[in-house]
C-alpha cells in the first residue's frame, strides 16, 4: 500500500542541500516521489514499504537529522 510521508529535515539549507536530500530520498527502494520544501525544511513522498526507519538512517548518512516523520 502507498504511503503519504511528511519529513521533517534540520541541516537544510541551500538547494544544494535539498538536491542531495532528494536524491539520497530517491534511492530508497519503495520511494516512488519526491518533493523538497526547503522553505520548511521538508521532505513529502510517496513510499510503498513498511519499514519507516531507513529514512533516519539515509538522513543521518547524507549529514542531517530527521526531526519528525509523519504519516499522511
Amino acid at each position: 500500500m502507498k504511503k503519504n510521508i511528511s519529513l521533517k529535515i534540520e541541516g537544510m539549507m541551500c538547494m544544494h542541500c535539498a538536491k542531495r536530500t532528494e536524491d539520497a530520498l530517491k534511492t530508497i527502494k519503495g520511494v516512488s516521489k519526491v518533493k523538497i520544501d526547503l522553505e520548511n525544511h521538508e521532505a513529502s513522498l510517496i513510499y510503498k514499504n513498511d519499514d519507516l526507519s531507513v529514512f533516519e538512517t539515509v538522513i543521518n548518512e547524507i549529514g542531517y537529522k530527521l526531526i519528525s516523520l509523519e504519516e499522511k
